[in-house]
């Protein structure tokens, strides 16, 4: 009960406390295209921390870019680092990463062919019943965007191969046990913009990972849907300094049961993804 109240006045906090910051502030400027420039980049999110350093350099100013950056990440249950690399040209953007991820919290069943509920990593994690894994990764993704007006729709899909994931172990990132191998990811936003007010809209995520069924090889499908906001507060400014706040909400209420039980953050009883992060953007 703490826990909800502090987030709930944390979100209180942040939506209200920059009213006076925000006539000054584009609140959704997040969704315009990145200045080209060097930025260091601070996220403070749900279960942790990350610190990224970017370079943004124009192609064809206003139509083009390219921007390379690597990160780090420290968070409750896994360290990563990583490298990026994205080009833009006009509505449309790919890029890919190579990474590598340390878990210290590793939750597999025993036996290993037992489901991987919420409810059994609710418990194994309170206990202490973890394990650890070391797992490199790439990843090819790709977004276009549709601008309507007051409205923007944002659209991205991501390919993601794992090495040396343990078998129907749970995956921090997605929020859902799978095996090693190719995972898919699709998530559709439509945001309503507002200079005073930020952005906010439905959003839609179709999840495809590797999974056993015994001594066969299936692939696990999560249709989610919920709504994603964020805005910039305003409270770092001056030169190419900035900040941003992004709230996601996930639910996966569609599917049969047991995928149900499979799927979200252990800390809540439905099948849910929440995501908030802060992130402060300074000019190198």
């Amino acid at each position: 009960m703490r826990a909800r109240t502090a987030f709930c006045l944390l979100l209180l906090v942040l939506f209200t406390s920059s009213t006076v910051l925000a006539r000054k502030t584009k609140r959704d400027a997040f969704l315009d295209p990145p200045k080209p420039g060097n930025y260091l980049k601070f996220d403070i999110f749900t279960l942790g921390t990350q610190v990224t350093v970017e370079d943004i350099t124009d192609l064809e100013p206003g139509m083009s870019r390219i921007q390379s950056r690597i990160s780090g990440m420290l968070n409750f249950p896994y360290a990563q680092v990583e490298g990026a690399v994205d080009i833009s040209v006009f509505l449309f953007s790919i890029g890919g990463t190579v990474g590598f991820k340390e878990e210290y919290r590793t939750l597999i069943p025993d036996p290993v062919t037992a489901p991987n509920t919420r409810e059994f990593r609710r418990q194994a994690d309170a206990d202490g019943d973890y394990t650890t894994s070391s797992i490199p990764y790439v990843e090819g993704r790709g977004r276009f965007v549709i601008p309507l007006d007051d409205f923007i729709m944002l659209n991205s899909a991501f390919w993601r191969y794992e090495w040396d994931r343990p078998i129907n172990s749970y995956d921090w990132f997605n929020a859902i046990p799978h095996d090693a191998g190719l995972t898919f990811k699709y998530d559709g936003t439509l945001f309503y913009r507002h200079p005073n007010l930020g952005a906010l809209g439905p959003t839609f995520r179709y999840l495809q990972v590797p999974a056993s069924n015994g001594p066969n090889l299936i692939t696990r499908r999560v249709y989610a849907a919920g709504f994603l906001g964020g805005l910039s507060p305003g409270w770092i400014q001056g030169g190419g300094n900035s900040d941003l706040a992004i709230l996601q909400v996930l639910f996966a209420p569609f599917g049969d049961k047991n995928l149900q039980a499979l799927y979200g953050q252990q800390v809540y009883q439905a099948p849910m993804f929440v995501l908030l992060v802060y992130r402060a953007i300074m000019d190198l």
